[in-house]
């Protein structure tokens, strides 16, 4: 099995008001501690990976500084997990400097992370993920489609949260890990991991541990444990 690559890492604080601090005032706050202005590309642009428009407000080293004051949402993103978690460490000793109390200020934390492995075998992931769910209930969907058919991921969440009516992506403590092929390259795994709580050391505890997760989560997959 090779070394798990990350594509994204985000780490957010995400406020229980819209626009929690103006744009000007953070940006100058952000300078204070060693960021750096973002003038070379566009603020201000919209992401599918995580479904908001954002506002790419400053940098430093390979993580930037994201801010949706709408959703009250603000982050930092990098494809350095180490990095990141480290700046992100730096946002919050800059939020507690300026008065915020988390606590009572923030819905919730945020941790979000793309990755990809690659495990060498004979059968490719696609294969394997179709292998380890079944496909006997998917009979129904092949006469539907007139072909046979397989499933295509591997998606689970919390059990505690199968009533739940609300908007899934405003649930404070959730988590949500995506198995599927990697689109551009199906050789390789893809993990999309989504993981809330409002408890911040929580948060830091399962992003320091994440990696470890996901490559147990792809050796139950593919017959490893």
């Amino acid at each position: 099995m090779s070394n798990l690559i990350i594509d994204e890492v985000k780490l957010s604080f995400v406020f229980k008001s819209s626009e929690p601090i103006p744009e000007d005032t953070l940006l100058s706050w952000l300078l204070e501690k060693g960021f750096q202005d973002i003038t070379d590309v566009p603020k201000r642009i919209g992401t599918s990976t995580f479904g908001i428009e954002r506002l790419n407000i400053a940098r430093k080293g390979t993580c930037q500084v994201l801010y949706d004051p709408r959703g009250g949402n603000l982050g930092v993103t990098g494809n350095k997990l180490k990095e990141t978690l480290k700046e992100f460490v730096v946002i919050e000793s800059m939020l507690k400097e300026k008065g915020f109390n988390l606590s009572d200020d923030v819905r919730f934390i945020e941790f979000v992370v793309n990755s990809r492995l690659f495990v060498k075998g004979k059968l490719k992931p696609l294969e394997k993920i179709s292998e380890f769910i079944g496909v006997q209930k998917m009979s129904k969907f092949s006469e539907i489609m007139g072909e046979d058919v397989i499933p295509f991921d591997i998606r689970f969440c919390p059990k505690r949260e199968a009533k739940a009516s609300e908007d899934f992506r405003k649930i404070p403590e959730w988590f949500d890990i995506h198995v599927h092929p990697y689109i551009s390259n199906p050789n390789y795994y893809s993990v999309h991991v989504v993981f809330r709580d409002t408890d911040l050391s929580n948060v830091k505890k399962f992003a320091e541990t994440v990696s470890d997760k996901i490559v147990n989560i792809i050796k139950i997959i593919v017959g490893e444990t």
